[in-house]
């Protein structure tokens, strides 16, 4: 897998892992004391260092939602939201999942995640997001 970082604005950063098959997003947004990364793709760019090379703040995963191509990078991190109407999608793109991607190694996923609800609200510092589950 190849990846691409474009600056999007200030403290915004759109980070691509693709190949000829597949192609992800994800988004680093940095608030004064904190960072907060959306989704983690399939796991096979070194996401972590990718970020510690955007921001020097502690860096926390939000993930959209629990489908393997977005929560692939999540054992590179400590700290994992996902909101808990998707947690079974999540364990389930872990195990079951694995084997329909033959071609990619996805690494393990982390284990403990943190549940979110509707309507929480993440403050970065000078910057907060709102979570909505759709």
């Amino acid at each position: 897998m190849e990846y691409r970082v474009t600056r999007i604005g200030e403290h915004t950063w759109l980070i691509e892992e693709y190949d000829g098959k597949v192609k992800v997003y994800m988004y680093l947004l940095s608030g004064n004391r904190e960072a907060v990364l959306i989704d983690t793709g399939m796991g096979m760019i070194p996401l972590k260092e990718i970020a510690a090379s955007l921001t020097d703040l502690p860096v926390k995963v939000l993930l959209t939602h629990g489908h393997i191509d977005h929560i692939g990078g999540t054992g590179a991190f400590g700290e994992v939201y996902l909101h808990e109407e998707d947690m079974d999608t999540y364990w389930h793109h872990d195990y079951d999942c694995r084997n329909l991607l033959g071609t990619y190694d996805i690494p393990p996923l982390q284990k403990t995640l943190r549940p979110v609800r509707d309507g929480a609200v993440l403050d970065l510092g000078g910057r907060t997001l709102r979570v909505i589950h759709t």
